[in-house]
C-alpha cells in the first residue's frame, strides 16, 4: 500500500508547525487568539499580498547572506522590499535581561516622519528610552569608501534639521526619554554598531527592486543581514499610514 504523497507530507508538516505556533501564542499572551492561515502559495507574494491589509507583519531571517538573500529569494528581503506595512524581521530572540531601548536612524527629511512615528510608539508601548541616529556627511566614492564630514564640524545646521523634526512627536510622547546622536559614514554601519543590546532597530525603507538594493545598497537590506536584534522596515510611501504597536499616546 502506497504511503501518502508529498503533498500531503506537507499538508500535514504545515499543519504542525501552525498548531505549535498557535500554542506558543496562548501560553506566552493568554489575552490573545490567534488566527492561522494554511495555503499552497509563495510565501513571499502571498505576505506581501496580506500586508495590504495588516498594521503590521513579522517574519524571521534565516541569514542568508545580503547577496544569497537577494538572488536566491529570501522571504525577509522580498516582503522587506514590498510590504505595504511595516515589516519587522526577527534573527534571533532578544534577551529582555540585556537588550533596553529602541533605535531609529533617520534622513532628516519629510519622508523620515512615518519612521519616526514608528519608533516613538514603539518606544512608549514598551515604556522604554530612544535613540535618534543620524548620519551627517554620508558620501561614497567611486571605490566604496565613505567620506566623513570634517571632524571640527559642529553640524548645528543638521542638528536643528533633526530636532524640527522631532519636535510635534516630543510634545506627544512627553515621557519617552530621547538621545540624538550624530554619526558620520554610512548609516547602516552606524546603526549595526549599536544594535548589540538594543530591543529594536526601525528604519525607513524606499521601494526600489532587487537589483538596485544588491547595486546601490539598502539601509534596510543591510540592517535585516547585520543587526543583533529585531529590525522594524517602515515603508516611506506617503500614502501609507505607519501602523505599530497601540498608541499610549492616543489614549491621553
Amino acid at each position: 500500500m502506497a504511503g501518502p504523497s508529498l503533498e500531503e507530507e506537507l499538508r500535514r508538516a504545515g499543519v504542525r508547525v501552525v498548531a505549535r505556533a498557535e500554542d506558543h501564542v496562548r501560553q506566552r499572551h493568554p489575552g490573545i487568539e490567534p488566527t492561522s492561515i494554511r495555503v499552497t502559495a509563495d510565501a513571499r507574494e502571498l505576505l506581501v499580498a496580506l500586508s495590504r491589509r495588516a498594521a503590521l507583519l513579522v517574519v524571521g531571517a534565516r541569514g542568508l547572506g545580503r547577496v544569497r538573500a537577494l538572488l536566491l529569494g529570501s522571504v525577509s528581503s522580498a516582503v522587506v522590499r514590498q510590504a505595504h506595512c511595516p515589516v519587522v524581521v526577527v534573527r534571533a530572540p532578544v534577551d529582555p535581561a540585556t537588550a533596553h531601548g529602541v533605535l531609529v536612524g533617520i534622513g532628516g527629511t519629510a519622508a523620515s516622519v512615518a519612521t519616526l512615528e514608528f519608533a516613538f510608539r514603539a518606544a512608549s508601548w514598551r515604556g522604554d528610552g530612544l535613540t535618534v541616529l543620524h548620519c551627517v556627511g554620508e558620501a561614497i566614492t567611486a571605490q566604496g569608501h565613505a567620506l566623513a564630514a570634517p571632524p571640527h564640524t559642529d553640524h548645528q545646521e543638521e542638528r536643528l534639521v533633526v530636532s524640527e523634526t522631532l519636535a510635534s512627536l516630543r510634545e506627544r510622547y512627553p515621557d519617552i526619554a530621547i538621545t540624538v546622536q550624530l554619526d558620520h559614514g554610512l548609516a547602516e554601519q552606524a546603526l549595526a554598531d549599536l544594535t548589540h543590546d538594543r530591543a529594536l532597530v526601525v528604519v525607513g525603507s524606499r521601494p526600489h527592486g532587487a537589483l538596485l538594493d544588491l547595486v546601490l545598497g539598502s539601509v534596510a537590506t543591510a540592517l535585516t543581514e547585520h543587526a543583533r536584534c529585531p529590525v522594524a522596515v517602515v515603508p516611506h510611501d506617503p500614502r501609507l499610514r505607519a501602523h505599530g504597536p497601540p498608541d499610549p499616546a492616543g489614549e491621553r
